[in-house]
């Protein structure tokens, strides 16, 4: 007989599986595990303590804390006590935690401490467990709850198709039969690694975590920073360095579809995947051809579509929709097979009913339902004793049942959609901004097609979509499900014959819709100079470093800007050499200077005069100097703006110029424009010069002859210049592909790679005795790995606008980092922590370099517009020059 609780589950397994590893936390950078035996022993303090503060009989615990290694252990401890748990998001006030906790009449609060202080709280004591701190804080709550037939195992709080909250309590008999459903289904054993996915407020992570505790396998958990990285997610879940890779996977497909089809190909689904099932549910899943695209050719991944509400909680049927061998996976028409919902899970009923009649259909369209004689959930003041089972919810699902008994997924009913894993209403959107005092109406579209939430407004006085976008985030009752991808302002809104807001009409008149006169101005003013700069005769989708864009003609458009408008945003150096487009770009400039209220805004005609530097005044003054000496030192200069590609000053005697030739010896051509600076290596007699360019090809070539040695083809432009290691066995490359590469200088395998969230333009710097690397990336952080394995040491994101392109300056311990948004921070190599920060008006594109003396050191920075800053490398206290 198998047992009927979570926690017997746990039990059953639990004498075989006593050594075996329990919780793995890995942060990214470490990692931190617990035993089986560790994990009960834990659980066992947890259920002591709650022995000692309720007396009474209670349902619920509330717990407040972050996924972390003992989190199992928390709720492990308190099912053993007979309770169930009721999880609050850390990021909601103390008073949603406390009210939703209040209508469970949960009586004791456990949590992780942090910043969180409740008013109707009385702490009765602090537990430290492997090295965490739990706090047990006893809650104002009259004790009251619902008698139940069967013992509860956890609580949720979701939205309905109202868009209103609801309480969900949900029973063992509910979701154990899920567990042992999936654990069938996916055949999981105790050497899976089952990573828990969802947040604890998400009743799919009860599903993660109890897979893996029924049948000793292990569950991979790790911090939400490294969850909103996508590419610090995947370094997580597939591990280069560790063969302890994710096995069973469960997802939305919102979160699947942040990783590129080219890491879905290579790694998620590639053919040396450790990932043996993926499971894909919580909205509608991804169309079948981007599926199939993103299968790397040999991959045996089962990929299912499980299909559920949080009603009858967690799931309640599943569809294997590409079975596992490239014939089927691969076959052109699969795109155009429907997703079917699939088989029903253990003791679930699937009906579906006719919206207008109720009646059940056997064959055409209809709302799906889903029952259960057991497997019934309490929501709010209902009670279970008032049930006559079998007990059916509604999805609000449109779906489609064929004539041989397959059930299709259609689309969401009336005006709630699924966005983000939380379910939405678009008279919510709307009456939100409505609630500001300057809508005076408002419609809100869903595109299915693109999956873009669309809010249109007709305005009583001007605002700024800024402003509108600020209220959302500030209205106590909006989630950031709620908050719109874009808002168009219209002079009146479409009305049926009824009198009613066409939605349909305002979906098909968004391509049409026109834009503010002065976005549209900014917009012909930004998009000719784009045109200008580049040299095309017309405007072509794509990004500016596509049309051939560098950092030179970059500071050009710029400067044409500011001429007119006074004023650029320290953002559009980074927009403009990354992947944005022109709109994108163009609609961030209207916002900017409407927000900023320039002076151009309201008067478009007017712009600043212009003025020379005062360094190239200088620089003429001196060019009218009688004749020097022919055997005098000459300074070379170049004055205005100066970049990453710009050379240093040097000196050399003008007599050496007289008789200066130069020959061409050899070419190579990498099949684009190169930007990037050669590396040269010298080893004895030979002479080597690596060298990446826009292709994504990189070579090694013979300096000598110009023989390539090897030459390789990473997946995306190189616009990076390559660093040698300390030993010179390898040579480390950024791409455009977000990725670090290590790679062999005899052979040009790729030794390893690291993928951050954004392009890499700027040169690594070796570190702590050439231990680790260092770089930043266009994701604005900066990362720190160890330079034989690649493996992650630590990454900080010091600058949440600035992306990174200046080379890190090494001194020491130090590392000299310079922004894009003109920030400078010197930090400690060895744990990131800032040791001085300063802040220079321009973006910063070339590297820093330092001057030392026997008392002092200095870093010496310029700045884009020709400014040059001398910082104290020990305090970062200023001298510029200009």
């Amino acid at each position: 007989m198998e047992p009927d609780t979570l926690h017997g589950l746990f039990l059953k397994s639990l004498p075989a599986h006593q050594d075996k590893l329990a919780v793995l936390e890995d942060s990214g950078s470490s990692r931190c595990d617990m035993t089986y035996k560790d994990l009960w022993d834990t659980s066992c303090i947890v259920s002591d303590m709650l022995g000692q503060f309720c007396k009474s009989r209670v349902q619920f615990i509330g717990v407040c804390m972050e996924q972390c290694l003992i989190y199992p252990a928390v709720i492990m401890g308190i099912l053993n006590q007979g309770f169930g748990f009721a999880c609050v998001d850390p990021s909601w006030s103390s008073e949603k935690q406390i009210d939703y906790l209040r209508k469970l009449g949960v009586p004791l609060l456990i949590h992780d401490g942090g910043d969180r202080t409740y008013k109707s709280s009385n702490q009765q004591c602090r537990v430290i467990v492997k090295n965490r701190s739990l706090y047990f804080d006893k809650l104002k709550s009259d004790g009251n709850f619902t008698k139940c037939l069967h013992p509860m195992a956890y609580a949720v709080l979701t939205s309905g198709s109202t868009g209103q909250p609801k309480i969900v309590r949900v029973p063992h008999s509910s979701v154990v039969p899920n567990i042992i459903s999936l654990i069938d289904l996916c055949n999981v054993t105790s050497r899976d690694v089952i990573f828990l996915s969802s947040p604890s407020t998400f009743d799919p992570s009860v599903v993660d975590i109890f897979l893996a505790l029924a049948t000793g396998a292990t569950l991979l958990v790790t911090s939400n920073t490294v969850k909103t990285s996508a590419c610090s997610l995947l370094n997580v879940l597939f591990p280069q360095k560790f063969s302890m890779g994710v096995t069973i996977l469960q997802m939305t497909p919102s979160v699947f579809n942040r990783w590129s089809e080219t890491q879905l190909r290579e790694v998620v689904l590639g053919a040396r995947t450790s990932l043996r099932v993926l499971l894909l549910g919580g909205e509608p899943f991804p169309s079948r051809s981007k599926l199939v695209r993103c299968i790397g050719s040999g991959n045996a991944t089962r990929i299912y579509n499980i299909y559920g509400i949080t009603e009858v909680s967690p799931w309640a049927s599943v569809y294997q929709v590409i079975p596992p061998t490239n014939e089927i996976c691969h076959h052109p028409n699969s795109s155009e097979n429907p997703i079917q919902v699939g088989n029903p899970l253990l003791e679930t009923i699937l009906q579906v009913r006719n919206c207008k009649t109720g009646s059940v259909v056997l064959n055409g369209f209809g709302e799906m339902f889903i029952g259960s004689s057991n497997r019934i959930c309490e929501i709010d003041n209902e009670n279970c004793l008032d049930f006559s089972p079998p007990v059916f919810r509604s999805t609000g699902d449109i779906v489609e049942v064929h004539s041989d008994g397959r059930i299709c997924y259609v689309g969401r009913k009336d005006l709630t959609v699924k966005r983000w894993g939380h379910r939405i209403n678009l008279e919510s959107v709307e009456e939100i901004a409505l609630s500001y005092h300057a809508v005076q109406g408002a419609c809100c579209v869903w595109d299915e097609v693109n999956h873009k939430l669309y809010l249109l407004v007709a305005l009583r006085e001007p605002t700024s979509n800024i402003v509108l976008r600020r209220h959302f985030l500030t209205f106590a009752q909006s989630e950031k499900a709620y908050m719109p991808d874009e808002i168009f302002q219209v002079d009146n809104l479409a009305l049926t014959q009824h009198g009613k807001i066409n939605r349909q009409l305002v979906l098909e008149s968004l391509d049409k819709k026109k834009a503010p006169q002065f976005q549209l101005f900014v917009a012909n003013k930004f998009f000719t100079l784009w045109c200008e700069v580049l040299g095309l005769k017309n405007l072509e989708e794509g990004s500016f470093i596509h049309f051939g864009g560098n950092s030179l003609l970059a500071m050009i458009l710029i400067t044409e800007l500011e001429n007119e408008f006074g004023l650029v945003p320290s953002e559009l150096t980074g927009y403009l050499l990354s992947d944005k487009s022109p709109q994108f770009i163009s609609d961030y400039l209207s916002q900017f200077y409407q927000k900023n209220n320039t002076k151009n805004a309201t008067n478009p005609s007017v712009s600043n005069s212009s003025h020379l530097p005062h360094s190239y005044e200088m620089s003429k003054k001196s060019s009218d100097n009688s004749k020097v000496p022919s055997n005098r030192l000459i300074s070379f200069y170049l004055p205005g703006k100066s970049s990453s590609n710009t050379l240093p000053s040097f000196d050399v005697y003008e007599k050496c110029l007289e008789n200066l030739e130069m020959n061409l010896m050899w070419k190579v051509d990498l099949g684009k424009c190169i930007d990037a600076s050669p590396l040269c290596l010298e080893y004895e007699s030979e002479i080597g010069i690596v060298i990446g360019s826009h292709s994504g090809k990189f070579a090694y070539v013979d300096g000598t002859t110009g023989e390539i040695r090897w030459l390789i083809k990473l997946p995306h432009r190189i616009e990076a210049t390559a660093c040698p290691s300390v030993c010179g066995a390898y040579i480390y490359i950024g791409c455009h592909d977000g990725a670090l590469y290590c790679i062999s200088k005899i052979d040009g395998t790729i030794h390893w790679s690291f993928f951050t969230g954004g392009i890499i333009k700027c040169l690594p710097a070796l570190c702590n005795q050439g231990k680790s690397i260092i770089f930043g990336s266009y994701d604005t952080k900066v990362y720190c790995l160890n330079s034989q394995s690649g493996k992650l040491e630590w990454s900080a994101k010091y600058d949440g606008k600035g992306n990174w392109l200046a080379s890190p300056l090494i001194i020491a311990d130090m590392a000299i980092i310079c922004s894009l948004a003109g920030k400078v921070y010197a930090i400690n190599t060895e744990n990131s922590n800032i040791i001085w920060t300063v802040s220079l008006n321009q973006p910063i594109f070339s590297s820093p370099c330092n001057l030392s003396t026997s008392s002092i050191s200095f870093v010496v920075i310029a700045e884009v517009k020709g400014a040059v800053t001398c910082l104290s490398a020990l305090t970062g206290e200023q001298f510029r020059f200009q």
